[in-house]
């Protein structure tokens, strides 16, 4: 027996199933036939045909049934309902002092698991920090990178060297992000924090979620820039150790 077994009695033939197969490993003739599966080595487990059946004709051995959730349709919100949502979502430029209660923090990490990952994987890993002292050093931090920046990008005799590495590409990325470098710059010398004030898939998950219950989050776009940046390991290294994030995973140049 192969590890996917159709249950001849309970399938209607509708096909569903071989159309959501990324690798062709489930097939139908004709509609009229039930479907059948070829070379099963090339099936990646990503359970989509049993999630698709609408009668539960499909066993697959490594895709037990707890895996696929039923979807209670009758609760899915209109588009209308979804729109108003998300156009009721704001930036966050105030935040209390007292920490975000454990089980809300669970509650959103839970919805952040659901996003779409290869073979239902979930293999997102999440860093939690609550610690103030630390989280007031990433600002710092990213702004010191963006100085940097700042210096080698307004150097003449580096954009040269750029250019004759034929990095022409890359320099003119620098150079428009020049001017929102230095105002970033000016804006936290001020006073401000311009990186953590609008701090994928699971990202937007957990976003809505905690929307959802009403707690403020940021975006932290402009701290793991430098997670990817040339030249950025030492900054890189250091949003590692406040994060949590493992050196050498998630975060790194």
């Amino acid at each position: 027996m192969g590890k996917i077994v159709i249950d001849q009695d309970r399938c209607d033939r509708d096909g569903l199933c071989t159309k959501v197969c990324p690798t062709g490993t489930i097939v139908q003739q004709n509609i009229d036939t039930l479907p059948g599966t070829t070379d099963e080595d090339r099936c990646i487990a990503c359970g989509q045909c049993v999630a698709v059946c609408p009668r539960d004709a499909i066993a697959h051995e490594e895709v037990p049934p707890e895996w696929i959730p039923p979807i209670a349709f009758d609760r899915m919100p209109s588009f209308g309902q979804f729109k108003a949502l998300i156009q009721s979502r704001r930036s966050i430029r105030a935040v209390q002092e007292e920490p975000l209660a454990r089980s809300d923090m669970e509650t959103i990490i839970d919805a952040a698991r659901c996003a779409p990952s290869g073979q239902n994987s979930q293999s997102t890993e999440y860093s939690v920090v609550q610690d103030r002292e630390r989280l007031r050093k990433i600002s710092p931090l990213c702004v010191d990178y963006f100085r940097f920046e700042v210096r080698r990008l307004s150097n003449p005799f580096f954009r040269v060297f750029v250019v004759l590495l034929g990095k022409r590409e890359t320099l003119g990325i620098g150079m428009a992000q020049l001017p929102r470098f230095r105002s970033i710059i000016r804006f936290f010398e001020a006073g401000g924090d311009p990186i953590l004030y609008n701090a994928h898939l699971a990202f937007q998950n957990a976003s809505l979620a905690a929307h959802g219950l009403e707690i403020g989050h940021h975006f932290g776009g402009w701290v793991f820039t430098l997670c990817w940046v040339p030249m950025g390991r030492r900054w890189a290294e250091g949003i590692s150790v406040l994060t949590g994030a493992p050196p050498g995973t998630g975060c790194r140049p």
